[in-house]
């Protein structure tokens, strides 16, 4: 797994300010922070994933990161193997123009157990996390407290599916969120 501290890098390109990858394997991190990065008019502030088998987080911390349009941390976009992350804080991450202000999860199955979502933003849909309807979430434990957005739904989490057995939630404080 890949334990890193990268902090404060801004992305040239328009997707993911501090990790760019997609077509090939999986993408381990572990005991890692990122703290102020930038996708510029792009997705992915620090991290942008695509058509990768799995995605895995342990013992992250993501602050103060932005993307343009959405996912304001972690942009995930069909894992085939789904996305898991664990025992990790992602607080004051905005997505300017988009959904997902922490977490944006498409085409992407979603673990998440002993994850903090604060204080983060979304200009649409989701603050803390964006989930589409052709994904599932499963969010064990945490909290999801202090997130807004100004246009959309769900203050903290928004699920963009009528099957309601598609998200799963145990033992998550849900506090203090705001959905315009």
């Amino acid at each position: 797994p890949c334990t890193a501290n990268i902090v404060g890098r801004t992305a040239t390109l328009t997707i993911g300010g501090a990790i760019f990858q997609i077509y090939t394997g999986d993408l381990n991190l572990s005991d890692s922070s990122f703290t102020g990065h930038t996708a510029t008019y792009g997705y992915g502030g620090s991290v942008y994933a695509q058509a990768l088998t799995t995605v895995y987080g342990s013992g992250l911390v993501e602050s103060s990161s932005l993307a343009y349009y959405d996912g304001g941390a972690f942009y995930l976009y069909n894992i085939s193997g789904g996305a898991d992350i664990q025992d990790s804080s992602f607080s004051s991450n905005r997505s300017t123009y988009g959904s997902g202000g922490a977490l944006r999860a498409l085409y992407t199955d979603l673990s998440l157990q002993d994850v903090e979502l604060v204080s983060n933003y979304a200009y649409y849909s989701g603050p803390g996390v964006a989930v589409d309807s052709s994904s599932d979430l499963s969010y064990r434990g945490g909290t999801v407290r202090d997130n807004s957005s100004t246009y959309g739904y769900g203050g903290g989490i928004y699920f963009a599916s009528a099957n309601t057995e598609d998200v799963q939630l145990q033992n998550v404080t849900i506090a203090d969120n705001r959905a315009a």
